[in-house]
C-alpha cells in the first residue's frame, strides 16, 4: 500500500476509535460521571428574598460567572486548536521562508489572543468578587 492509504488508514482508525469512547461515554453509570457544573457554581440566590439588593448582587454574579465560564469553554479549545495548525504549516512549509513567516505570525497572533482570553477571564473574574466586596 502506498503512503496516502495508509494515511487515510490510521485517520479512519483514529476517528472510528474517537466515536467509540464517546459512544461509551454515554453508557457511565450516572453515579460515577462528574457534576456538570461550571467552575464550581453554586445556585446561592435560593436564600435570598426576592426583590432584595442582595438577590440581585447574587444573580449577577451567576450571570457573570456563566457568561465567563462559556466564553472561556468555547474560546480555549479554538485558541489551542489554532495553535496546532500554526505548528502543522510550520512544519509543512518546510524551506519556504515566506510560508515560515506567515505561520510564526499566525502562532504569535493566536499565543497572544490565548493569553488575551486568560486575562480577559480573570478581569471578569476581579470584577465579580469586586461587586461581591462593594454589595456585601
Amino acid at each position: 500500500m502506498n503512503k496516502k492509504r495508509i494515511a487515510q488508514l490510521v485517520l479512519f482508525l483514529i476517528l472510528l476509535f474517537a466515536i467509540v469512547s464517546v459512544a461509551h461515554a454515554y453508557r457511565i453509570d450516572p453515579n460515577f460521571k462528574p457534576i456538570n457544573q461550571p467552575f464550581g457554581l453554586e445556585n446561592e440566590t435560593l436564600g435570598t428574598t426576592e426583590g432584595s439588593g442582595e438577590a440581585a448582587v447574587e444573580t449577577t454574579r451567576l450571570v457573570l460567572n456563566i457568561i465567563a465560564g462559556t466564553l472561556l469553554y468555547f474560546a480555549a479549545p479554538i485558541a489551542v486548536i489554532m495553535v496546532a495548525l500554526a505548528g502543522g504549516s510550520m512544519v509543512i512549509s518546510g524551506s519556504n521562508p515566506d510560508k515560515v513567516d506567515q505561520a510564526k505570525k499566525h502562532l504569535t497572533w493566536t499565543v497572544a489572543g490565548l493569553l488575551l482570553i486568560i486575562l480577559s477571564w480573570s478581569i471578569i473574574r476581579i470584577i465579580i468578587e469586586a461587586i461581591i466586596y462593594i454589595a456585601g
